[in-house]
């Protein structure tokens, strides 16, 4: 799930230090959907460089740790490193695309834009990089309630880290 985490993180921090300033541009293009926006501008073509890129970057670094026994033996696929390349762009493609459908919902039943909705703030990219990457995997159950669990856990610890260090202005 790490490629999924750092999709998840990286375009808040490019956001925030205003990294790619061409593409940021708004996936939506600024659409609306009656009278609402589609996605909303903090969804951006910058933000999807950064996590898919992100991810790949993550993906590359698990296939050569992949050698040493011990992760091997915690690893839920077999890397190669095609495989590798493919699981880490579904898990970060399946993150962002999870948090695109969350924001989707929000802007329909009113929720604005960086405004919280508690749990699904949390889970939204797990659920979409398991659902993206059920392609090629698909974990048990149980490893999906501790991925969705842990995953939910690490989200609220990283945004209350990047609250406190400046990189987001809302804790959630």
């Amino acid at each position: 799930m790490l490629p999924a985490y750092a999709a998840n993180a990286l375009p808040v921090i490019f956001n925030n230090y205003n990294f790619l300033p061409s593409f940021a541009r708004p996936v939506d293009f600024n659409a609306r959907l009656f009278g609402k926006p589609v996605f909303g501008h903090s969804k951006t073509f910058r933000g999807f460089a950064a996590g898919i890129s992100g991810a790949l970057i993550i993906g590359l670094i698990q296939n050569f740790l992949y050698s040493i026994q011990d992760i091997k033996d915690v690893s839920l696929i077999e890397y190669s490193l095609l495989n590798a390349i493919l699981i880490s762009f579904l898990l970060g493609f399946g993150a962002l695309l999870g948090d695109l459908m969350k924001s989707f919902i929000k802007r329909r039943i009113g929720i604005s834009s960086g405004k919280p909705w508690v749990i699904f703030d949390q889970t939204d990219y797990a659920i979409g990089a398991l659902a993206l990457a059920s392609i090629i995997i698909i974990p048990s159950l149980t490893h999906i309630i501790i991925i969705i669990t842990i995953s939910a856990l690490f989200s609220i610890m990283a945004n209350i880290i990047a609250y406190l260090s400046g990189i987001k202005k809302v804790w959630w």
